[in-house]
């Protein structure tokens, strides 16, 4: 899952594996979105859920050009420069029972890469695992 954290809103979209086993964005689960001010509890509890959605087998990509475009649409968004302009953004893993929060480093563009340690959470701690969202949100950079 990626949270993007916008000046009025946080975006939470949810990713599947493609039959080529691709991590690729599940245009099937609408984004969720939550007001700035959202309770952890909140963040984590559907943070929960979703990754309880998560698929695989999504039907992999051929034209790059067309996937970009629907996964722009999906976020509510004209362009990739500008949606990332005011964005920090961290991804969400999760295996073996437990997720790990990476802040990253974007690069306006949609191109993100790790920075840091991630935050490891136990599935079962809704609170911490939305305090973490937030606090690795935070530690993002533009």
């Amino acid at each position: 899952m990626i949270i993007y954290q916008k000046p009025e809103r946080l975006l939470l979209e949810v990713y599947g594996l493609s039959t080529q086993g691709m991590s690729i964005v599940d245009l099937g689960i609408p984004v969720q979105q939550f007001a700035p001010s959202v309770e952890a509890a909140e963040l984590g509890n559907t943070l929960l859920q979703l990754r309880r959605h998560e698929r695989t087998g999504l039907p992999h990509p051929t034209d790059w050009k067309l996937s970009k475009q629907q996964w722009l649409q999906h976020l509510g968004a004209r362009s990739a420069r500008t949606f990332f302009k005011d964005c920090n953004v961290c991804s969400v893993e999760y295996s073996n029972g437990q997720f790990e929060i990476w802040a990253t480093k974007t690069n306006g563009i949609g191109s993100s890469e790790y920075i840091g340690q991630p935050l490891v959470v136990s599935e079962e701690d809704a609170i911490t695992l939305g305090k973490g969202v937030l606090r690795m949100l935070e530690q993002s950079q533009r």
